[in-house]
């Protein structure tokens, strides 16, 4: 239930350092059913990023101001760019980021 009056939920794996988090099957974004349905870009990002290939996992940020994917090599980040680059909407934007290997607020 997200809802004001729901109960605060703490994120404990946020806490664990070991392993890939975003990866877990455990791991989801609880907005990402509603968004997908009210903003359905949110969906076909998602859609394309997997149909791209390649991707360990895709998932939605937030509350959908972007999607993201996760490459085992640069191979694989490489060739989904390209396919990705190629059939990208015109108002849309693609970015190939380095991400962080720990949480900043994990001590």
């Amino acid at each position: 239930d997200l809802t004001w009056s729901a109960k605060q939920a703490i994120i404990y794996a946020l806490e664990e350092s070991a392993g890939n988090l975003f990866a877990s099957a455990d791991f989801s974004n609880d907005l990402e059913t509603v968004a997908t349905v009210i903003a359905p870009p949110i969906g076909q990002a998602i859609a394309r990023l997997k149909a791209a290939g390649g991707a360990q996992y895709v998932r939605m940020s937030g509350s959908g101001s972007a999607v993201f994917a996760q490459y085992a090599s640069a191979a694989d980040q490489k060739n989904a760019w390209f396919v990705l680059n190629s059939q990208l909407p015109s108002n849309w934007q693609a970015w190939v980021v380095k991400g962080l290997k720990k949480h900043p607020f994990v001590v």
